[in-house]
């Protein structure tokens, strides 16, 4: 009975080793291509497609462009904000605010006594 369970699993295992592996791969080939920085060649794509879109913007054509279009200019602007305060956290060390030396008096957040006979 246990020998039955176990290779079970081992063949459960196999199988599943056999269906993700493509995925993984693909997986992983879409991580080294997403996450890699832009080159040279790649920011003057952008910078010329961001151009387009601004020139297209003030000359009126704006309202020409599909739901794609516009969905993805907007997916890859709020990509680029939420980098921007990701790269805001880890530059300033916290979630909230900067730590600057004499700028906090923690004596000002001492919790108050409350007078005799307050209850």
């Amino acid at each position: 009975k246990m020998a039955a369970r176990l290779m079970r699993i081992v063949n459960n295992g196999t199988k599943f080793a056999k269906w993700s592996s493509p995925k993984l791969r693909k997986g992983a080939w879409n991580v080294a291509v997403e996450l890699r920085p832009p080159n040279i060649t790649e920011m003057g794509k952008a910078v010329t497609e961001m151009q387009s879109v601004l020139k297209s913007a003030s000359n009126g054509r704006l309202h020409n462009y599909t739901v794609r279009d516009a969905f993805r200019n907007a997916v890859v602007a709020v990509e680029i904000g939420c980098w921007f305060v990701v790269g805001e956290i880890i530059g300033r060390g916290s979630i909230v605010g900067y730590k600057i030396p004499g700028a906090f008096n923690n004596e000002a957040h001492v919790k108050p006594t409350m007078p005799p006979g307050y209850k």
